[in-house]
């Protein structure tokens, strides 16, 4: 059998089909979750995300990549008590010998579970401390003498901190001394130390890591990195945002495989 070329008539060759390439529309990722609310009262915004999945013949994709919407509307803040202006010192309470002056003031009270007024609400501050002249009893032929005498302790003032370290304060006034008489011994003014809690400490981020390999050398993979959050601790807020991020790389087509 003669198996020249020329045997074979041009009949017999037939091409090969080549396979058609389907281009596929774009389309957006899933939406990230939504991030931790800004605010955790009155109002506050959400975000979440999303990454363009793109074909190899294509980068474009319709719609946002990113969103945003209201939170914690319906949330009360807490109105935190606050101090009146300090009235006028009043007149002193003794013309000699060792009087005194006070001033009061006024707390707004708190609304909506919010924390009291910190600090006294009255001050004293001493006066006429000049010695009276002494009262002749013409019994005795002598001057008689009144000491000075210290009134009850007031109450304890709140604790200057709401959380962590502060202080509490309690005063006396001094009644007298009259017609020369010695004045009152000791301090009229206490100071103790109070803690009532930890301070709440929000969460902090921690820099984010480095980009991880590209999972595809072409065609379009993905990077991705993370950030560790720090905290919360007593009861603070976690760390807004997310924890990780993606973003896609390497988005070049890939060569074609070659026909043999």
């Amino acid at each position: 059998m003669d198996l020249s070329f020329s045997s074979f008539s041009s009949q017999s060759f037939h091409s090969l089909p080549i396979p058609s390439c389907s281009v596929e529309s774009t389309s957006g990722e899933e939406w990230s979750s939504w991030s931790v609310c800004s605010a955790t009262c009155g109002e506050g915004w959400q975000s979440r995300t999303r990454f363009c999945v793109s074909s190899s013949y294509s980068t474009h994709c319709s719609g946002p990549l990113r969103e945003q919407r209201p939170c914690n509307t319906s949330a009360i803040c807490p109105v935190h008590g606050t101090w009146d202006e300090w009235s006028p010192w009043s007149l002193c309470s003794s013309t000699c010998g060792r009087g005194y002056r006070a001033r009061t003031r006024t707390c707004s009270p708190p609304q909506f579970e919010g924390k009291p007024c910190d600090g006294p609400g009255k001050q004293t501050k001493f006066c006429n401390i000049a010695v009276c002249p002494g009262k002749h009893d013409p019994s005795t032929n002598e001057s008689q003498l009144m000491d000075g005498v210290w009134n009850e302790w007031s109450s304890w003032s709140s604790c200057s901190a709401t959380c962590s370290n502060g202080t509490m304060q309690r005063t006396r006034e001094c009644n007298g001394p009259s017609y020369g008489g010695s004045e009152c011994r000791g301090e009229w003014l206490e100071t103790v130390d109070c803690f009532l809690r930890d301070c709440p400490v929000d969460g902090k981020w921690q820099p984010w890591s480095l980009w991880s390999g590209c999972s595809k050398t072409c065609g379009g993979g993905t990077q991705q990195r993370n950030r560790v959050c720090y905290g919360p601790f007593f009861e603070g807020q976690d760390c807004p945002g997310e924890r990780q991020q993606i973003r896609h790389c390497n988005e070049k087509r890939c060569p074609a495989s070659k026909l043999t």
